[in-house]
């Protein structure tokens, strides 16, 4: 259908999306040969480097799914003034993205340490072939067969290995569960999928919740993608990951945004739609955004 909706563009339609490509490319050259100053603290930082960044304790965990993957997870296991360890919480996080989104903003802004804070053990998790969920029992991110999974295994093996490894080691009976945006959908779909863990769920708070994207026509960006064939598709983005995390990319980001934050926000809002007053973000932290 993808490829239909392409070749029945005009041939100026056609060259517009190579043209835009080529002005990408030419930004990125002509900003990268500026010098860089002013770099944010947290450029380069992992999710439990920016977490003990603003004083709080974290750890590092590693789940073993049924189906060999290693999803790499995070905890904050008490806030900064106490040693005391309370019910525990999981967060999932939106498409295209990790648990880093929920922690590199202030303290006093960052969910994750606003619960810590309440005195909920925090614990953020990571969907498998995200940056901190790449690795296998037997397989590589280099081979396809690793990228063989959908949205189904997110819900029906990954969630659930999660959530039974944080009740494991809290010694709790039960959690709370926060999705945002596509972390929503994940749990959704295990609830009404693999009904047994509502009984480990005390409640699910979903923010921005999202079952489909039929109704979605605020993204510019998604809209435009959906006109892609599959060559240009994967020309652009490859066949395994999809906007990943790339060591060019986290290179590039500081510089470019430093230069240009207006352009690091448009295409943000491309992306997610044109909303500036409800973006709650700050230019300044583009470059850590990205």
């Amino acid at each position: 259908v993808y490829g239909r909706r392409f070749r029945v563009l005009s041939p100026m339609a056609k060259a517009s999306f190579w043209l835009l490509y080529v002005v990408c490319v030419v930004q990125v050259v002509v900003v990268l040969s500026s010098p860089a100053n002013g770099i944010d603290p947290d450029i380069g930082k992992n999710c439990s480097e920016m977490i003990r960044r603003r004083g709080y304790p974290a750890e590092e965990h590693t789940v073993l799914t049924p189906d060999g993957f290693l999803l790499g997870i995070f905890r904050i296991p008490h806030h900064r003034e106490s040693t005391v360890v309370g019910p525990p919480i999981i967060f999932y996080h939106s498409l295209v993205a990790s648990s880093d989104e929920i922690v590199m903003d202030a303290y006093n802004i960052s969910l994750a340490y606003i619960l810590s804070d309440a005195g909920y053990d925090v614990w953020l998790g990571n969907k498998r072939g995200n940056t901190y969920s790449l690795r296998h029992k037997t397989l590589k991110p280099n081979q396809e067969a690793f990228w063989a999974w959908s949205y189904d295994e997110y819900a029906l093996i990954d969630l659930p290995a999660v959530v039974d490894y944080i009740l494991s080691v809290s010694k709790y009976k039960k959690l709370s569960y926060v999705g945002h945006s596509e972390g929503t959908r994940i749990g959704f779909a295990m609830l009404s999928m693999r009904p047994e863990m509502k009984e480990k769920i005390t409640n699910a708070i979903m923010l921005s919740p999202i079952a489909t994207q039929v109704h979605m026509s605020t993204s510019t960006l998604m809209y435009y993608l959906t006109l892609l064939g599959e060559k240009e598709f994967t020309f652009l983005f490859g066949k395994k990951s999809f906007l990943a995390s790339s060591k060019l990319l986290r290179e590039i980001a500081p510089v470019f945004c430093l230069a240009c934050d207006v352009c690091c926000e448009d295409l943000l809002l491309a992306l997610c739609g044109w909303n500036r007053k409800d973006a709650n973000q700050d230019p300044k932290r583009f470059d850590v955004y990205y």
